[in-house]
C-alpha cells in the first residue's frame, strides 16, 4: 500500500516537472527577449459619440488595438491610427500593443465622453453690449470661451461679467469648468442680438429713401442733395455760384 501511494506521488511529481519548468521558461523567455516599453498614455475630451485615436510616437511593428475600459468599435483595429465608434459616457480607455525587435510597447489612449453643455441661458437684447453670467449652479472657478459669433470678453475668469462687441444673431459663449480627470464641463450662454431696424425712425432727409442694413443704413437722394442723411443741398450752392458769375460779368 505504501509502495502504491509512493508510485502516484511519483507520476504525479513527473507530470508537474516539465509543465511548471515549461511555464517558468515561457515566462522567462517573454521577459528577456520581449521587454515591455513604457506606456505612452494620450487622453481626448469629446462630446460626441466616436473619436480619432492614435499612437504618438507612432508605433512601429505589428499591433491591435482593444477596449480596456467602456466601450468602443474599432474601424480597423490594426490600424495605429484609427477610429473608434459606440463611445459610452464617461472613461473609455483603449490599448494599443505593437510588437517590434523583440519588445512591446504598449500605448493607452483614454477618450472621456461629456455630455452636450449642460445648463443654457438664451437672452435677447438690442445692445452691443451685455452682462455675461453663467447659469447657476455652475461652478465658480473655470473661464469663458467664445463658440460662435463675436464679443470682447471684460473678463475671462469671472462667471459674471460683461461683454462687448456683440453681432447681430446669436453670440454663444461657454462657461468652461473642470473636474476629475480634467474633463471639461460647460454651461452655456447665447446672447442674441437682434438686428434692429434702422430705418425707423426714418433718418434721411429732404425726401431720400432710406434702406435698411446690418447695424447701418443707406439714403438715396433726390437731386441736388447729398450727405449720409441727404442732408446737404448741393443745388443751393450752384445757385450762389451762378449769381456771383452774374455779377462779376455785369461788373466788367
Amino acid at each position: 500500500m505504501v509502495m502504491r501511494f509512493f508510485c502516484m506521488g511519483f507520476c504525479l511529481l513527473a507530470v508537474m516537472v516539465p509543465s511548471w519548468s515549461a511555464y517558468e521558461f515561457f515566462h522567462s523567455s517573454l521577459n528577456e527577449t520581449s521587454p515591455t516599453q513604457a506606456i505612452h498614455k494620450h487622453l481626448l475630451v469629446t462630446s460626441l459619440g466616436a473619436a480619432q485615436i492614435s499612437v504618438q510616437p507612432a508605433a512601429e511593428g505589428f499591433g491591435t488595438w482593444r477596449t480596456k475600459m467602456g466601450t468602443g468599435v474599432f474601424v480597423n483595429e490594426s490600424n495605429p491610427n484609427t477610429i473608434v465608434t459606440g463611445l459610452s459616457p464617461g472613461v473609455n480607455a483603449f490599448l494599443y500593443m505593437a510588437v517590434a525587435d523583440n519588445s512591446t510597447a504598449v500605448s493607452e489612449f483614454r477618450v472621456i465622453k461629456v455630455d452636450p453643455p449642460l445648463a443654457t441661458r438664451n437672452t435677447s437684447t438690442n445692445s452691443s453690449s451685455h452682462p455675461l453670467a453663467a447659469p447657476s449652479g455652475a461652478a465658480t472657478v473655470g473661464s469663458w470661451r467664445i463658440i460662435e459669433g463675436t464679443g470682447t470678453i471684460v473678463d475671462t475668469l469671472n462667471p459674471r461679467t460683461h461683454v462687448d462687441g456683440l453681432s447681430p444673431g446669436d453670440n454663444v459663449f461657454d462657461w468652461v469648468t473642470f473636474e476629475l480627470h480634467n474633463v471639461e464641463v460647460h454651461t452655456r450662454v447665447i446672447l442674441n442680438r437682434k438686428d434692429v431696424d434702422d430705418c425707423s425712425p426714418d433718418p434721411c432727409q429732404n425726401g431720400g429713401t432710406c434702406t435698411d442694413g446690418v447695424n447701418s443704413h443707406t439714403c438715396a437722394c433726390p437731386a441736388r442733395y447729398s450727405g449720409n442723411n441727404c442732408e446737404t443741398n448741393s443745388g443751393t450752392n450752384e445757385w450762389i455760384f451762378r449769381i456771383v458769375l452774374l455779377i462779376v460779368a455785369l461788373l466788367l
